[in-house]
């Protein structure tokens, strides 16, 4: 008879402490599904913000194209020409490039960390066209525009993908 006696306290005791495990770690793994969320959710609203620089930069980009064209075609240098032309896009780049910053920190996907290279490495090619005393070679100018054109258009696809969610740090 004794051994169909059961110690109903020590059931309730182990259940209670497994119960008190069982919830600390689910909290714990809320907690960490929230803070993921959370990183997420700051670097799609930064990739978000930076779709207006972009258009900024497009846009800033026409006009120092616009300048760089005329000093080439007419052998003038950068002070014939509005500073503000070259402040403004340095401005936008240097816009895009500080948010970026934010986006490549713990980044560990290398397409979007070589698109954000490139992109600076295109904006700084195109600068040295417009601070440049020789001669600017046409050839080489219209491929710089090109390229920091299809930088520009992949930074934005890029980005998109983390503005929805669809990438994640």
């Amino acid at each position: 008879m004794d051994l169909c006696v059961f110690d109903w306290g020590i059931f309730a005791s182990l259940l209670s402490a497994a119960a008190t495990f069982i919830g600390a770690g689910v909290a714990l793994w809320i907690f960490f599904q929230w803070k993921n969320q959370k990183g997420s959710e700051v670097i799609a609203n930064e990739a978000k913000g930076l779709f207006k620089n972009i258009e900024n930069a497009k846009t800033t980009f026409s006009i120092v194209f616009s300048d760089i064209l005329k000093m080439a075609m007419h052998e003038k240098n950068p002070v014939d020409f509005p500073e503000e032309h070259f402040i403004n896009f340095r401005t936008a780049n240097l816009e895009i490039i500080k948010s970026l910053e934010l986006i490549k920190f713990k980044n560990t996907d290398q397409e979007t960390l070589n698109i954000i290279k490139e992109f600076i490495a295109d904006y700084k090619f195109i600068a040295k066209f417009y601070h440049q005393n020789e001669p600017i070679n046409l050839t080489d100018f219209f491929n710089a525009e090109e390229k920091y054109k299809a930088t520009l258009d992949n930074l934005k696809y890029d980005l998109y993908q983390y503005s929805l969610y669809k990438k994640t740090i």
